[in-house]
């Protein structure tokens, strides 16, 4: 038993008889009349409030680093942290809080040296650091 394939019924299908292939009418070219007065195309501008100057956004690559810090600076990110999220209802982790203060305290340190033409005040003199045992 061998199936034929219906010709006639794909050619109605293709040829735009199709229900599912229909074909977009193609619509007559609408002249554009020339604008009147170009006033009219001015738009009024709204009054805008003074926004502060936002820092460019440049994609930094991000790099794992340990660092210790002290228990008390732990617990005080614990809660700015939580004190953030209560605010906001956003969530703001411990990482990116310290990448934004680390920001800033290095802004800070080079506009410091800068003014004060003073060396390296972080240098380490020949003691050491006392560490308990």
């Amino acid at each position: 038993m061998n199936k034929k394939l219906n010709t006639s019924a794909i050619q109605n299908e293709l040829s735009g008889q199709s229900v599912f292939f229909k074909e977009k009418p193609i619509s007559p070219a609408i002249e554009k009349q020339p604008k009147e007065s170009v006033e009219s195309e001015v738009r009024s501008v709204r009054e805008v409030r003074d926004v502060r100057d936002v820092r460019p956004f440049v994609k930094r690559e991000r790099k794992r680093h340990p660092f210790d810090i002290y228990r008390d600076q732990l617990e005080k990110l614990q809660q700015m942290k939580s004190e953030y999220m209560m605010k906001t209802g956003d969530m703001k982790s411990m990482s990116e809080m310290v990448r934004e203060a680390l920001d800033i305290f290095i802004e800070n340190y080079h506009n410091r040296t800068e003014r004060t033409g003073r060396p390296d005040p972080t240098q380490r003199t020949e003691r050491t650091e006392k560490r308990p045992t």
